[in-house]
């Protein structure tokens, strides 16, 4: 079956080679009411990635978009979900923490006080860590992906690209939703909204909410517990006041929490196959034969809470200017408990891990529009304080009675960010073919850390902390030479800040900067027929922050996880993306996605030599978590049935080659290339209103592994496993 599907997903990329495959362009006709203000229609998305309204053709960004309706009918519940749907995005988790890799870039292995390369926003306001990115999938209007480094645009820099969640406003008509999903393993979800106005047009209200329970996909042989099950809540107030035509203010509150055995890593192997060195014999024995089990005398805990308040202020000062606000602070709470070597031998491998961080971010634009001329300059704030505890041994529960705890090493610290930017771009339009955007940042920032590593009775305590400061610049040309055709071509830098892991006595690292060229073409053909979007880039990043074990030069088995900056990185390739709508019920959109991606000076050791310490040069080496080839395929046909109801049909396929985990091209620590095939029958009642949409993903039950890793704790290595194949049926209905 698996071979069968490949040569499906080479036939669909050959027969439309002269397209090129693609990223989601959403059909929209059941969309949530507030996608129409947003002025979306037909297979056109309108998309704020500039900070203003603009059709997707119209934006000189490597940009893809997913729609309202696609999150639905692709189940689209978690930051999971959306990555295959765009070409040269890959997403994962790890450890309860989103991974996020863009064109190559992103985090290679998750850290207590480690920043990742690709941020993510909520509607503007970046969240910062990636423990607390897990939660906002609900009542999403769209998902906007930017592909690259952006600086100029939002309000926390990254080398990387950016994703940026955009949920539904409050509406001036009376509107909502509610959504009920009946799945495999037990899986139990419903979704709603209610909207609409408390004062006449003057005082508009939403509230959304989402609730899901799942059965685990694997169990604890030894307790019979579930382990990866889903348990979650949430919820979304936003009230927003328009006390004059040119002036509104929208305030946003959001709660989210889990409580389940979520993130659980699984045996794969040992780390060091057949070694007699002490303190590294293995215990294959004990392990689970099924992939998806563990057998741990600790029970796995994963209890994570996040809320935020966002105060968004809009006002037009005259039709030539405005001004725009983003206010936000958000809490991160995160307890997670789980056994480091899956197995029930009793020996100190439980680790609990504790975060905690408070961040709170101020951005204020002034916008100027003049004929030809649009500009934005704003400034930035951002401050985070962040906890992490991290406490392993046979028992180290922090909130077990003191008699009952059992804790081996300790490994804790605080950090502190402070970061100031000034940043803004201009737009020139010289005629109706000619475009030229110039923009720039500077930024200054100030990280500070303490950490701990308490092993019995000693303590060590290291601090470190560095300011940064940074101009990255960005120009781009765009050319309309004939209508429906966008060309455009862009040089940008970008930047992070060095970083300070929770538990490592190293320096901070140095920051990470990249350059970026790129060049692009957005078309819309024949008569709307055909859409087809292409472009090509190339990345070289200095001082590049790369996670690795390191090796005791001392004591050979003893192994710590640390971030240091490799000197040099190559990233290149192309996207192409494409929506081919022939006639009003049938659709194909696809994508293609290639990237080269590796080290072009980085020199280290591999924690994997044990016991010889050795050199390795690593030029030439790819980037983990950076596959070559995506692709993407889908197909929609839309019936309309004699009393004016829908039938609509989508299926879709995604592929992923080879990728590395780890630096070192270690075959143990790869995924071979898989495809992954979804699919969707939606019925819609004449009136638009009901509509029931059965559903599948993973449908050939595909096992394939999102991370394979070494645990320093038990030299073994552990797996985090993609989802099984899952099903069921949602029905909801709009009011």
């Amino acid at each position: 079956m698996n071979g069968l599907l490949k040569t499906t997903v080479s036939t669909l990329v050959l027969a439309t080679a002269s397209f090129a495959p693609a990223c989601a362009w959403a059909q929209e006709a059941a969309a949530p009411t507030a996608q129409e203000e947003d002025g979306a229609s037909g297979n056109e998305i309108v998309v704020t990635a500039q900070k203003r309204a603009q059709n997707l053709q119209d934006v000189s960004l490597s940009i893809a978009a997913i729609g309202g309706t696609d999150l639905v009918n692709s189940q689209i519940n978690d930051i999971t979900d959306f990555g295959g749907k765009i070409p040269n995005v890959n997403v994962t988790t790890q450890l309860g923490r989103a991974v996020i890799t863009i064109r190559g870039m992103g985090q290679a292995a998750p850290l207590n006080g480690k920043d990742p390369s690709v941020a993510l926003h909520l509607d503007g306001a970046v969240i910062s860590q990636s423990s607390a990115q897990l939660g906002a999938f609900f009542d999403l209007q769209r998902i906007e992906v930017l592909r690259g480094p952006q600086g100029t645009l939002y309000g926390r820099n990254s080398t990387g690209g950016v994703v940026n969640l955009i949920s539904n406003k409050p509406t001036r008509d009376p509107s909502g939703y509610v959504r009920g999903t009946y799945g495999n393993f037990g899986e139990i979800g419903i979704e709603g909204a209610v909207s609409g106005p408390v004062a006449g047009d003057k005082l508009l209200a939403r509230v959304a909410f989402r609730s899901e329970n799942r059965g685990g996909t694997g169990v604890n042989e030894l307790s019979g517990a579930d382990i990866n099950n889903v348990n979650t809540r949430a919820v979304r107030g936003q009230i927003q006041a328009k006390p004059s035509h040119a002036l509104s203010i929208l305030v946003s509150a959001e709660y989210y929490r889990e409580a389940d055995a979520n993130y659980v890593s699984t045996y794969y192997g040992p780390g060091y196959p057949g070694t007699t060195v002490p303190g590294l014999i293995q215990r294959g024995a004990n392990f689970s034969p099924n992939p998806r089990n563990i057998r741990s005398e600790a029970e796995q805990l994963n209890d994570r809470r996040t809320w935020a308040v966002t105060g968004i202020v809009d006002w037009d000062i005259n039709e030539n200017v405005s001004l725009h606000s983003i206010t936000n602070h958000r809490d991160l709470m995160s307890h997670q408990i789980y056994d480091f070597d899956t197995s029930p031998v009793v020996a100190a491998t439980v680790n609990d891990n504790y975060q905690k961080s408070k961040q709170t971010s101020e951005e204020l634009q002034f916008n100027y529009k003049n004929g030809p001329i649009q500009a934005m300059v704003t400034g930035y704030y951002f401050k985070e304080d962040y906890i992490g505890d991290s406490l392993i041994g046979i028992n180290p529960n922090r909130y077990a009675p003191p008699g009952l705890q059992s804790v081996a090493i300790v490994f804790n610290g605080l950090i502190k960010i402070k970061s100031w930017a000034v940043f803004g771009n201009t737009s020139y339009r010289f005629s109706d073919w000619l475009t030229l955007n110039v923009g720039g940042r500077y930024t200054t920032e100030t990280r500070n850390g303490v950490t701990n590593t308490i092993s019995g009775a000693t303590t060590s305590v290291y601090a470190t902390g560095a300011t940064s400061t940074d101009f990255s610049p960005n120009v781009t040309l765009e050319l309309r030479p004939v209508r429906g055709v966008m060309a455009y071509a862009t040089y940008s830098e970008g930047f992070k800040s060095g970083v300070i892991p929770i538990g490592s006595p190293n320096p901070i690292t140095r920051p990470e900067r990249v350059k970026n060229y790129e060049a692009g073409v957005k078309t819309t053909l024949f008569d709307r027929v055909l859409m087809f979007n292409a472009s090509a880039f190339y990345e070289k990043y200095t001082d590049l922050q790369v996670s690795r074990g390191q090796v005791s030069l001392t004591n050979p088995t003893a192994v710590s996880l640390l971030i240091e900056n490799a000197a040099g990185a190559i990233t290149k390739g192309f996207e192409a993306e494409f929506v081919l709508q022939p006639t009003r019920q049938f659709s194909i959109n696809g994508s293609v996605g290639y990237v080269d991606a590796y080290y072009t000076d980085y020199k280290t050791v591999n924690s994997l030599d044990q016991p010889r310490v050795v050199l390795h040069d690593l030029s030439g080496f790819p980037l983990p978590n950076a596959p070559k080839w995506t692709l993407n395929g889908e197909a929609h046909y839309n019936a309309r049935l004699r009393n004016g109801a829908e039938l609509s049909f989508n299926a879709g396929l995604s592929y992923k080659s080879l990728q590395w985990f780890t630096a070192f091209k270690e075959p143990r620590l790869s995924q071979s290339g898989y495809t992954l095939a979804n699919a969707n029958i939606r019925y819609t009642s004449p009136d638009q209103k009901f509509f029931a949409n059965v559903w599948a993903k993973n449908l050939t039950n595909k096992f394939y592994r999102q991370v394979v890793f070494l645990n320093s704790t038990t030299r073994e290595l552990l797996n985090a496993i993609g989802e099984p194949r899952t099903y069921g049926v949602t029905v909801g209905y709009n009011f």
